[in-house]
């Protein structure tokens, strides 16, 4: 997933330099939405490897 995230923002940074600003914009937008998916697993396995509170 990481890959995916930093290659969308490499196609971005490309499509931005050709100026095509919509499609670097839409780009970014997914790599945001899988940046956010991947914090959101990150979270949830964080929280779940915590012991009961006792």
């Amino acid at each position: 997933m990481r890959q995916q995230i930093a290659r969308l923002r490499t196609k971005a940074a490309q499509l931005r330099r050709l100026g095509e600003d919509a499609a670097a914009r839409r780009a970014l937008s997914q790599a945001a939405a899988l940046q956010k998916r991947l914090d959101a697993c990150q979270k949830a396995e964080r929280e779940q490897s915590k012991p009961f509170p006792g």
